[in-house]
């Protein structure tokens, strides 16, 4: 580790962080570390401040869920019962059909 300080800062160390958004992709070189990590805190605690001020209230899914009340399924809705007398009295499969009757086996 012979490296000259100035030179050590340089090297670029490869993380697997996510970027943040607002200041903190932007790396002011005449602040310390420390003091962007403030200024990222103070962006965040301002976008926090503005979010609870003027934005709706927050709601969970079960929030709205009670709201709604019980709720179908498309499934449910789209498939309409069926009515199993009509299916009784259709003719079984493999018999012939009046039209069969009458023209027979061609």
């Amino acid at each position: 580790s012979s490296l000259d300080p100035a030179l050590a800062s340089c090297i670029a160390i490869p993380t697997a962080r996510m970027a943040r958004l607002g200041t903190s992709n932007f790396r002011e070189k005449e602040k310390s570390f420390l003091v962007q990590e403030d200024t990222w805190k103070m962006s965040v605690e301002k976008e926090r401040l503005i979010e609870v001020l003027a934005h709706p209230e927050q709601r969970t899914y079960h929030d709205v869920a009670t709201a709604a009340g019980p709720t179908r399924s498309t499934a449910h809705s789209t498939h309409v019962t069926q009515n199993l007398q009509a299916v009784a009295q259709e003719r079984p499969a493999g018999k012939a059909s009046s039209i069969g009757l009458h023209w027979g086996v061609q």
